[in-house]
């Protein structure tokens, strides 16, 4: 048995930014009107309209989308993290401190042992 249904205005203020909510009514033809009315507006670069119901065993939203218009969602690129390295020249510490002291400190370190 299907709940209460409502609808979802998610948009994209700029072409690599996630979705966000916009607002949400229980009118489906206000949903995609207002949807039109950010494109037309140039609110929004994409908008998307989801329909959520709700179901009253689980409590839980299945959401299906009705709508989506605008600018595509990009791919981006995963962040690869790199292995750390050991002090160098490039760290925020050791330029503060300049790379000549940081270099005569590991000096004299090498030299008590």
């Amino acid at each position: 048995m299907a709940g209460p249904v409502h609808y979802e205005i998610h948009v994209r203020r700029a072409a690599p930014d996630d979705w966000t909510l916009s607002h949400a009514t229980e009118d489906r033809r206000r949903a995609l009107d207002a949807a039109d009315d950010l494109m037309r507006d140039r609110q929004a670069v994409a908008v998307r309209v989801t329909r959520e119901t709700l179901d009253p065993e689980t409590m839980e939203f299945a959401s299906a989308v009705i709508l989506t218009r605008g600018a595509p969602v990009l791919k981006r690129s995963p962040i690869v993290a790199s292995p750390p390295r050991g002090p160098a020249c490039g760290t925020a510490a050791v330029r503060r401190a300049g790379c000549a002291v940081a270099a005569r400190g590991m000096q004299r370190a090498v030299e008590r042992q």
